[in-house]
């Protein structure tokens, strides 16, 4: 008859603990998925409000670069809305935390004229990637000024014309303002903090608050969590935080419990935090306990 090995007996004692801890019965989230028929908020009068938008920010620019009343009557009488007109109506409208429905009259007038949400300015070639430089000046902003605004609703409606570079750069501005909801929304189209230094950052930043398990467990569910040793340091970071939740969502990802000589155990013992080193030894890659 085989008798466990210490090693075999050690395991098993956590696991105990664990249970005893409350540490053990961590279940991931479902990852989050796009709606598959997005909110709509148009109603009768919002292509009217629309027109009117772009009539008076007509007029008013007519009325800054020409002097004479005859020029200017011939510019406001002009039939048909450029791209540049509609692009800048729709910022302003955003900006000025508009009605959501003026905003999806605008889009479709937009993509009218063969507009793109992501663009200031309409694109002379075919070939738009779907990762151009973060350094072009005719990248749009609208989505990242919905988000600032935390306006769900305008966020709703810009999201489904919101291209992956457009996500990518909104999703630290969600995590900046803490609002939770905007930043599993914009998950759910497929934001991606691997993306970019600055999400991967700020999303350290979450972890190390604590209080954020929910977010944090959501985007380690998507296809675009971070990487290990981003993983890894948030565990760091939430034990030094004191937030077990948040390290059973980290142990339990991709966290590497030997990151950095086993600082998150290290960080939990000097905390007195039985519950997190537990948390950390039952990890997915607990600590070889060798340090």
């Amino acid at each position: 008859m085989e008798h466990p090995s210490a090693a075999e007996n050690g395991q098993s004692r956590l696991q105990e603990l664990g249970q005893e801890w409350g540490v053990e019965s961590y279940m991931p989230p479902e990852p989050l998925m796009r709606p598959e028929t997005p909110p709509s908020y148009q109603s009768e009068n919002d292509d009217s409000l629309a027109e009117e938008l772009l009539k008076r920010q007509r007029l008013s620019e007519s009325q800054s670069h020409h002097g004479k009343g005859l020029s200017r009557a011939f510019t406001t009488k002009k039939k048909n809305w450029e791209y540049k007109e509609i692009y800048n109506a729709l910022t302003t409208h955003v900006t000025n935390k508009g009605a959501p429905g003026v905003a999806q009259a605008l889009i479709a007038k937009l993509n009218l004229v063969g507009g793109n949400v992501n663009l200031a300015q309409k694109s002379k070639t075919n070939l738009l990637t779907r990762r151009k430089s973060l350094d072009l000046a005719e990248r749009s902003q609208v989505l990242q000024r919905a988000v600032e605004n935390g306006q769900r609703e305008m966020v709703e409606v810009l999201l489904p014309f919101a291209d992956a570079l457009s996500l990518d750069t909104a999703l630290p501005i969600a995590f900046q303002n803490q609002d939770t909801s905007l930043a599993m929304l914009l998950v759910s189209y497929g934001a991606s903090v691997a993306s970019t230094e600055d999400c991967q950052e700020a999303f350290r930043r979450i972890s190390a608050q604590g209080g954020n398990a929910d977010l944090v467990s959501m985007v380690l569910v998507s296809d675009g969590r971070p990487s290990q040793e981003c993983v890894s340091q948030c565990m760091v970071d939430a034990a030094r935080a004191g937030c077990l939740s948040t390290v059973i969502a980290l142990s339990q990802s991709t966290a590497d419990g030997d990151h950095d000589g086993a600082a998150a155990l290290k960080a939990a013992i000097g905390l007195g935090r039985r519950d997190i080193a537990l948390a950390i030894l039952l990890g997915n890659k607990p600590p070889a306990l060798r340090h």
